[in-house]
């Protein structure tokens, strides 16, 4: 599909000038020193301070802005008169389209050469069509916010015979009807136009058209302050839009910052959990095998308790079969039989705890020892759940229920339960 290319349009209008007043006022618009051109100014929205050094300009005078001495020069170098009521010149301003411009450079450079030639080449244009000396100024803005736009001021001159004496005098309508036959348009400003379009083509640029007759487009015309108060409400929406659409993105962009926070916190979630789990079942295991080693330990010692208890029976046994001969024997050596008996059971006692005390002592440090371990995993477990419990309550600020009832326990009438067990009371709905 081919690519449309915009076209580029030469555009004239026109306005008289029918007194003084307004020649001055054109000079004052052209100075930058009138009300309008103040406020626009002191805004910097239309037009802007630092670029009116740039402006082009030029006029038949020494000042290229003295619109009224070049009037005043041009009366007189012509010798024309005024006719009472009748225009003193045309304020015009030839128009060709910006895309032109920017194909060179920037719109707003005094220096564009595609700038300079419309400029000069509209000044060779009003002087062709209204005649030698007719163009008294001309001016090309780069201060405003548009460009491809050039101010002329024309007064023509024509020689007229009034009771067979010939003079000249200034005449806009004569100037107009001669465009209007040279043209074969009886609307002079159509004629203008076409006359203008004609020029620009074949001396600015081979692709310029005449723009579309108001009565085929039936376009309307907008005055400038209108069509610059429609430029102020489009571009505050599209201000808006664009404000709204970095709203937008900042928001989507939080968005997404804060997904990735909880899917993170998701994982460090997922990674202690397994972490605790496979904690927990190493400390039970742990604890398991201590239960264990102290069960077994405590077996050892019931065997060997047992098998002394055996020892000191049969002693006793023995004793007791000695009879008569070991009561006399007994009663030699001056010790009774329960003497005997109390001595060799001490001394059993004795024997057996001096055999058993290093794997007693032993025992008992790996009792104590086996004892901490526990203790340190049970506290190890207590830390853990406390932390897990810590990482998964949900801040007091984000749940009303939850910190008025914590508020509450600072009072005689606290609940005795938290709002997610109390519904009964109004908490945790």
């Amino acid at each position: 599909m081919e690519k449309q290319v915009k076209p580029i349009f030469a555009a004239i209008r026109c306005k008289r000038l029918r007194s003084i007043a307004m020649i001055v006022a054109a000079e004052k618009h052209a100075r930058r020193e009138d009300q309008s051109c103040k406020i626009r100014l002191a805004e910097g929205k239309h037009m802007f301070t630092d670029r009116t050094a740039d402006n082009l300009a030029w006029s038949s005078t020494g000042d290229p802005l003295a619109i009224y001495d070049a009037f005043k020069q041009r009366k007189k170098e012509a010798g024309a008169s005024e006719r009472k009521g009748s225009a003193l010149g045309l304020h015009l301003l030839a128009v060709i389209s910006p895309e032109l411009i920017r194909e060179a450079g920037d719109l707003h450079d005094p220096d564009n050469p595609v700038n300079q030639k419309i400029f000069e080449q509209a000044k060779v244009w009003a002087e062709q069509e209204f005649g030698a000396g007719s163009l008294i100024h001309a001016r090309m803005d780069m201060d405003e916010k548009g460009g491809g736009v050039v101010d002329l001021v024309v007064v023509p001159v024509h020689q007229q015979t009034i009771r067979g004496k010939t003079k000249n005098i200034i005449s806009t309508r004569k100037a107009l009807a001669d465009i209007s036959e040279r043209w074969g348009d009886y609307r002079s400003f159509s004629a203008m136009q076409n006359s203008f379009a004609d020029f620009a083509k074949k001396n600015i640029d081979d692709r310029i058209v005449r723009g579309i007759p108001k009565e085929i487009s039936d376009a309307l015309h907008y005055e400038p302050a209108v069509l610059r108060e429609r430029d102020d409400e489009v571009s505050g929406r599209e201000q808006l839009a664009h404000r709204q659409e970095e709203e937008i993105k900042e928001k989507q962009r939080l968005l997404a910052s804060h997904e990735r926070e909880v899917n993170d916190k998701a994982q460090n979630v997922a990674y202690d959990k397994r972490i605790f789990e496979e904690q927990k079942v190493t400390m039970l295991s742990y604890m398991k095998h201590l239960w264990d080693g102290m069960n077994e330990k405590f077996d050892d010692l019931k065997g060997k308790y047992k098998k002394n208890k055996e020892a000191v029976d049969e002693c006793k046994r023995l004793s007791e079969q000695g009879g008569r001969w070991g009561e006399f024997f007994r009663s030699i050596l001056g010790k009774s039989l329960d003497k005997i008996k109390k001595e060799e059971r001490k001394a059993g006692i004795e024997q057996g705890r001096v055999e058993r005390q290093t794997e007693i002592n032993r025992a008992n440090d790996r009792a104590v020892r086996m004892e901490r371990e526990r203790d340190k995993a049970r506290d190890d477990l207590k830390k853990e759940r406390e932390d897990r419990a810590k990482d998964n309550v949900i801040p007091a600020k984000e749940v009303p229920e939850y910190a008025l009832w914590k508020s509450q326990q600072r009072t005689k009438n606290a609940p005795d339960r938290g709002p997610e067990r109390s519904n009964s009371r109004g908490y945790g709905r």
